[in-house]
């Protein structure tokens, strides 16, 4: 018997001082338009690794995947998809080298941002959130629910729990 399971993608999104490092697809989709480092996760690999893999072979920054926190999940059922997004925080932004997959990685501002030329519809709306929460420690959990054809069909926050010390009786 063969199962059909969906795909795992993961993203990074990078804040260097307040400026997020968006990637120029170098392929389709969106060729030319802008998007976070990701990708698939490969066999062997955790979703920590995948993620620092992909945003290193995409950008040529390299992050430990031990320091990335983890910050949203998206099903794309249409297209049997699920998307890991994680955060990584830098003290500013650091050089680049953009892999053969990216035509140039840049950070940008909210301001500066290429908004018009966003990959992906559910992107904008993805780092609009981010930006709005960015100063909340710790942060929300994002959680989406995606429509490949028209981009986010509904997004959410899991709520904060407080943590609480276990008893030991």
């Amino acid at each position: 018997m063969a199962w059909r399971n969906p795909r795992i993608l993961v993203t990074t999104l990078v804040d260097a001082g307040g400026r997020v490092l968006l990637c120029r697809r170098a392929q389709d989709p969106g060729r030319g338009r802008w998007t976070l480092p990701g990708g698939f996760v490969e066999c062997g690999e955790t979703l920590e690794e995948a993620a620092a893999r992909e945003t290193r072979e995409e950008t040529g920054l390299d992050l430990e995947p031990g320091s990335l926190l983890f910050y949203g999940i998206s099903s794309v059922v249409d297209i049997d998809q699920v998307y890991v997004g994680f955060l990584a925080r830098l003290v500013s932004p650091v050089a680049l080298s953009p892999g053969e997959e990216c035509l140039e990685a840049v950070f940008f501002s909210p301001a500066e941002l290429p908004w018009e030329a966003l990959a992906f519809p559910d992107l904008e709306r993805y780092l609009r959130t981010y930006f709005a929460e960015r100063e909340r420690s710790p942060h929300h959990l994002q959680v989406g629910h995606l429509n490949a054809a028209s981009g986010l069909a509904d997004l959410f926050r899991v709520a904060e729990r407080r943590r609480t010390p276990l008893r030991r009786d």
